[in-house]
């Protein structure tokens, strides 16, 4: 019992951050209201331990928890993160250490120590220093400014990515008619596709005042050769400013080189082109993180899939990365026990049970129209028995033929398919989907006659 007992505390711990040993006194009293409940006149602590494996028994102590008012009253009041960070450092760190928090993303932060942020800092640094004296780097600057170790402020960065004719303009007439930067206004007087001799062209004009110069551009149009989409998120707006540029173009030239530097080097684009122009030493974190979460499927079966990259120097502790993946993995909802055997043999036994139902066939032969069908499961009694005879009476697997027993096989199969494909919408499916034919023609007919009953209403 104190194993179990010890096991859901532990789950409770890693789902919501809550330190037991500081709230102890009230999971104590969680604990007894679960001893005292009772399923069908039978202790429902004694019951779990009775029918379910330790696995099993943790999920469903967990949601027993869960359920009580005093535990989510407990949750509403915030007393469960005012507990002290209990990640544990590695033997090679000094127990005296600075720490401090290390922000991954949004509420995701680690706790480590301040020589890991200087080393990673000094590291950014070098990378810029070095990178100063980059030859395409240089000359960039050279052709910008006439000085290949000039760089601009970021509010002269800004106004340069904001001028209508960084996107058209080549360096020579951007340095000519548009330096200094700040003291010209540019216009995009005329913008879209012309026909000259038989060619599909671009045609932009641009005025510059002063010296009041109005200048017109062609080249080809996108469709035949494409223009250049550049990203600019320094400019303290909300989004990323989205700019499509012409190739040779100052902002089109500015992107090629940042797409090379991006390959080379731990930036991205963006920063890339930030520093071509700034000189600003960016700073490499030496961990990054992607998650991707997609609910793909077919017409009445769903499932999630998802995924979580990590990215990281080498020399980043391991505790860390463990950290990490942990509150990384719980912001995604997931926790860290094994599946249970049972679950995963269900799910399996009930998927080979199902059959392909045809909803709708397509018409002349298949060249008309698409097939729509669906898995379709026999009656859970059906499924019941047969598993009774796979896992006859004595094995701890076996479900009784009367309740509670009896209602718990479809109960797990759900617990299950939740735990292993991540939605209640696999088996037997997503109701109503897909539609017959008939079915297909009632909801267009309902449509249709719910937008005439409101144009009625609206024309009293």
């Amino acid at each position: 019992m104190q194993e179990l007992q010890g096991a859901v505390g532990t789950e409770l711990e890693i789902r919501y951050g809550i330190e037991l040993k500081r709230h102890r006194a009230l999971f104590d009293a969680v604990w007894r209201n679960i001893e005292d409940k009772t399923v069908d006149g039978m202790r429902y602590l004694g019951f779990v331990l009775a029918y379910c494996e330790f696995e099993e028994a943790v999920d469903e102590l967990v949601e027993a928890v869960e359920d009580e008012e005093l535990f989510s009253y407990f949750l509403s009041t915030g007393q469960a993160n005012q507990g002290e960070d209990s990640s544990e450092v590695e033997d090679e760190q000094a127990s005296d250490a600075r720490r401090h928090e290390f922000l991954l993303w949004r509420d995701i932060s680690l706790d480590w120590d301040d020589v890991y942020t200087a080393r990673a800092e000094a590291f950014s640094e070098y990378v810029a220093k070095i990178l100063s004296v980059d030859a395409a780097v240089m000359r960039f600057r050279h052709r910008l400014l006439g000085d290949p170790l000039r760089t601009l402020s970021r509010d002269e960065a800004n106004k340069l990515v904001l001028s209508h004719a960084s996107h058209f303009f080549d360096f020579a007439r951007f340095r000519k008619l548009c330096t200094p930067l700040g003291e010209k206004d540019t216009v995009l007087t005329e913008y879209g596709p012309v026909q000259e001799n038989g060619r599909l062209l671009l045609r932009a004009t641009i005025s510059v005042e002063p010296p009041g110069v109005t200048e017109t551009r062609f080249r080809l149009h996108p469709s035949q050769d494409s223009l250049l989409t550049f990203v600019w998120p320094w400019g303290g707006t909300e989004r990323p400013q989205t700019i499509e540029v012409w190739p040779d173009s100052v902002l089109g030239e500015l992107l090629k080189m940042s797409v090379r530097l991006a390959k080379e080097h731990p930036w991205s684009v963006e920063d890339a082109s930030l520093f071509i122009l700034t000189g600003e030493t960016l700073f490499i974190s030496p961990f990054t993180f992607r998650t991707l979460q997609s609910q793909p499927g077919v017409d009445a079966h769903e499932y999630n899939h998802d995924e979580i990259t990590l990215t990281m120097a080498p020399w980043v502790p391991g505790n860390t990365v463990l950290e990490a993946y942990r509150k990384i993995r719980q912001s995604l909802g997931y926790n860290g026990r094994r599946p249970s055997e049972r679950y995963v043999a269900l799910f399996r036994f009930v998927l080979a049970q199902s059959g392909v139902h045809i909803v709708k066939s397509p018409k002349l032969a298949g060249l008309l129209g698409h097939w729509r069908a669906r898995l379709s499961l026999p009656k859970w009694k059906e499924l019941r028995k047969e598993w009774n005879e796979r896992y006859p009476v004595g094995h701890a697997w076996h479900y009784g033929q009367k309740d509670p027993h009896a209602k718990l096989f479809r109960r797990d199969f759900v617990r299950a398919q939740e735990k292993i494909i991540g939605t209640s919408y696999g088996l037997p499916g997503v109701p109503g989907m897909p539609m017959t034919s008939a079915e297909e023609q009632k909801m267009v007919e309902g449509l249709l006659g719910a937008a005439e009953r409101a144009d009625s209403q609206q024309r009293k």
